[in-house]
Formats: structure tokens, C-alpha cells, sequence
């Protein structure tokens, strides 16, 4: 395989997770904000971060 091919197809995997997280964002702020899931979700990462980061 060429290094152009490598380049070519380690941008697009890279533009790829990109466009994966904006639409994951996206989605947070259409369908979860504001929401009880949004409540659960938001103790979750306060316990996970009281645990091992609140020294």
C-alpha cells in the first residue's frame, strides 16, 4: 500500500471520528438535555469523579 493510500485513509478515519462526536453532540442536545436521563447520567460521572479525582 502506498503512502498515499495510508494518508488518504487515515484522514477519513480521522474526519470520520470527527463527524462521529459532532453528531453524538448533536444528538445530547436534542434528544437528552434537559431530560431525567440527562439527571441520571450527570450523577453517574459526579460520583465516578468525587471517586477518583476529589482528593
Amino acid at each position: 500500500m502506498s503512502t498515499t493510500v495510508q494518508v488518504i485513509l487515515i484522514t477519513a478515519l480521522v474526519l470520520g471520528l470527527v463527524a462521529l462526536v459532532f453528531g453524538l453532540v448533536h444528538l445530547w442536545n436534542t434528544r437528552v438535555e434537559g431530560t431525567e436521563r440527562e439527571k441520571r447520567i450527570d450523577g453517574f460521572f459526579d460520583r465516578l469523579s468525587d471517586r477518583f479525582f476529589d482528593r
